[in-house]
């Protein structure tokens, strides 16, 4: 059987030269052939232990055995015996007596003093507990690292605040508050302040205080302030009064049609004169009807010349008339284009054949409803490598390809024709090296072994017989 390996699996029936294992054989050896009792022997078994051939080498042939025990080995015995009886705990009841500083009954004075901290203390006061009081009294300072959390009042004689910054998010104060005790004092807020009961400004309510021009500049006059030019940082070109309009504005309508330059209430003579001659003209250059189109256009004509028919009938054609819009879809026998690239922008349905002279085409998605692409072809004279290219790779037009290797070469493919793969393929090459080939499968009509009228394509192919068995091609 050359260059034909048989694959083992379960259920084969395997025919070896020789087996060797490093792992030994399992089995009962019933399936074994040709191996007597006679033909192994004890002495030619390497790497055998010393066996125990009878009990009696227990005692004897054992180093440090013995059989009976010496006077010295038994008198320590018994000496330890004892020694474990005397000092061992044999049981619990040792423990409150025999320790010493061990009590079996509380005293009427511990007794006491326990169920008086039990009745006080009802609750964890661990570091890390949250025990819960119904009040407390300090007599000294209280130093808190964490927040102060009251559902009730915080009364204090005096509430300081040290950090820098105090966030509250209500704050309720009966009676009168006073902030500050002295005029150079100052108080900033951030935000809005709403005030929902009477405000006074140095002394005076703030609709007396504050008078109507000041108060549209965003200014009291009253309190210190006298007048409005008084006050300070007031933006320019603010109109205070009707006083500061500059003489000649507009005061009425009226005005519009004399004191306007150009205005006028009655057209001139010679308006009116132009106004006539331009109306005339327009009633004798507008055209007024179709009806004037075709007499009255330089060009124009009621009936097509013998010329302009046939250029038209070219145009029609012989078949269906059909719009040849952007949008619409055209019906042609067939298309010849002669430069490009030519794009069609939706689907293109050839009911023919489409012959392609050049060397490529590209296609975003490509539906062919034939059931063999048809590759080569016109190369029936002499073969060429041809197959199916896929783009791989950063390099533009190179890829992957599965495709059938004309190319003789012993053992591999000795009858040339096999379909192979290979990367690194460019479009415009026209013979690719192999590096890997496609496997194939025979099946065998009978279950006669392979021999070398069953290679067909080369190194790789398998064959199976009719009753399962597995061969490899390996090469001759």
């Amino acid at each position: 059987m050359p260059s034909w390996k048989k694959i083992i699996v379960s259920g084969s029936n395997a025919v070896l030269n020789e087996v060797t294992s490093s792992g030994g054989f399992k089995g009962d050896g019933s399936g074994i052939t040709g191996v007597t009792a006679a033909s192994v022997t004890y002495a030619n078994v390497s790497g055998k232990p010393a066996l125990i051939s009878g009990s009696a080498q227990l005692a004897t042939s054992i180093s440090g055995s013995f059989t009976s025990v010496s006077s010295s080995l038994a008198s320590r015995l018994t000496t330890a015996e004892s020694e474990l009886g005397n000092t061992l705990i044999s049981s619990s009841a040792q423990i409150a007596t025999q320790v010493s500083g061990a009590f079996s009954a509380t005293s009427s004075s511990l007794a006491s003093r326990i169920t008086t901290n039990e009745s006080r203390l009802n609750q964890s006061v661990k570091t890390d507990a949250s025990p819960t009081f119904a009040g407390i009294t300090s007599t000294s300072d209280v130093s808190v690292t964490g927040n102060i959390e009251a559902t009730g009042d915080v009364i204090a004689r005096n509430y300081i605040v040290s950090s820098s910054v105090t966030y509250m998010t209500q704050s309720f104060s009966s009676g009168s508050t006073i902030f500050g005790d002295d005029v150079t004092d100052t108080h900033q807020f951030t935000g809005s302040v709403k005030i929902s009961g009477s405000f006074s400004l140095n002394g005076e309510s703030f609709s007396t205080a504050v008078s109507s021009s000041a108060a549209s500049a965003g200014f009291g006059s009253g309190g210190g302030v006298t007048s409005y030019d008084n006050l300070t940082d007031v933006p320019s070109g603010i109109i205070s009064s009707s006083n500061q309009l500059p003489t000649g504005l507009v005061s009425g309508s009226a005005q519009l049609s004399t004191s306007i330059s150009g205005s006028f209430t009655s057209v001139s003579s010679s308006l009116a004169s132009r106004l006539t001659t331009a109306e005339s003209e327009l009633g004798n250059t507008l055209i007024s009807s179709s009806a004037q189109i075709a007499t009255e256009v330089s060009g124009a004509f009621s009936d097509t010349s013998s010329s302009i028919a046939s250029r038209i009938s070219t145009l029609e054609g012989t078949g269906g008339i059909q719009n040849l819009g952007r949008g619409n879809s055209v019906t042609f026998g067939s298309i010849t284009t002669t430069s490009g690239p030519d794009v069609f922008g939706g689907n293109v349905t050839i009911a023919g054949n489409l012959t392609l002279q050049g060397t490529q085409s590209s296609a975003e998605t490509l539906t062919i409803s034939d059931q063999f692409g048809f590759f080569a072809s016109g190369s029936e004279g002499s073969n060429v490598d041809a197959g199916i290219l896929v783009q791989s790779g950063s390099v533009a037009n190179t890829g992957s390809a599965i495709y059938h290797d004309v190319t003789a070469a012993d053992n591999t493919n000795p009858n040339g024709g096999r379909w192979s793969v290979a990367k690194n393929v460019k479009v415009d090459d026209t013979a690719v090296t192999p590096t890997a080939y496609v496997g194939t499968v025979t099946v065998g009509v009978d279950e006669s072994e392979p021999d070398s009228a069953d290679v067909k394509y080369g190194v790789g192919e398998m064959y199976i017989t009719s009753d399962g068995e597995i061969y490899i091609y390996t090469g001759s």
